[in-house]
């Protein structure tokens, strides 16, 4: 199976235009303006998960192949104007749980495309293994791919267009990047991770990202 794939006007519009409001006015409050990543935003705004509509939770169901995952992250990005990138990277090496069991939608807040900071994604399948990450010099973004691994992978990419109602999803070891927000305006879109219940952690992997993690605090630091 693909690690990625997109789902036309599935979402519905008017939970969606409701929900940017919520963000938007919880954005104009924070002191740091400059803050572009908010992890487990759900304990700060209110039924971010009604996006989340039956169709949607069923399609999650199949990819997972299990009748009721759970949902156990929600992320909001805000691309800001004329950001940096994020790079290569897989979640996986974050989050080191079984890859076939755990996925993300990726839902945009308004129209949005690969010029915008949307993600990109190399056309790879839900099982590939977890590359070598090294310590990355973005902001929230603690580790990526480097360029020789990613020479020898040699993948074709895909980006997607959206339109509000539209969404992405990517398995945690999907490949993907952003190429910035090369616009004046702020782009934003909701990420909700899903997985099997009960996941064991790779200690292997977990180690690995222990010790990026703390060259990336340096690097940034």
């Amino acid at each position: 199976m693909k690690s990625h794939g997109f789902y036309k006007d599935i979402v519905d519009k008017d939970k969606i235009n409701k929900i940017q409001l919520d963000c938007l006015n919880f954005i104009n409050q924070k002191c740091n303006k400059d803050e572009n990543y908010f992890n487990h935003i759900s304990h700060k705004i209110k039924n971010l998960d009604v996006l989340i509509n039956p169709i949607i939770y069923k399609k999650i169901s199949e990819l997972l192949k299990y009748s009721s995952p759970e949902l156990v992250a929600t992320e909001l990005h805000v691309q800001k104007p004329y950001c940096e990138g994020i790079p290569y990277h897989q979640d996986n090496f974050y989050h080191q749980v079984n890859p076939l069991e755990s996925l993300k939608i990726l839902i945009p807040l308004q129209n949005m495309n690969s010029d915008q900071g949307s993600l990109s994604f190399i056309d790879c399948e839900n099982d590939i293994k977890v590359f070598k990450h090294i310590p990355s010099k973005v902001k929230n973004f603690s580790s990526y791919i480097p360029s020789n691994i990613l020479k020898d992978i040699n993948l074709r990419h895909i980006s997607y267009t959206y339109e509000v109602g539209d969404l992405s999803y990517h398995f945690v070891n999907s490949i993907h990047f952003s190429k910035g927000n090369k616009t004046n305006k702020d782009f934003l879109f909701i990420v909700f991770r899903y997985q099997i219940p009960n996941q064991i952690i790779n200690e292997e992997l977990k180690n690995k990202y222990e010790k990026c993690y703390a060259e990336h605090k340096k690097i940034i630091n």
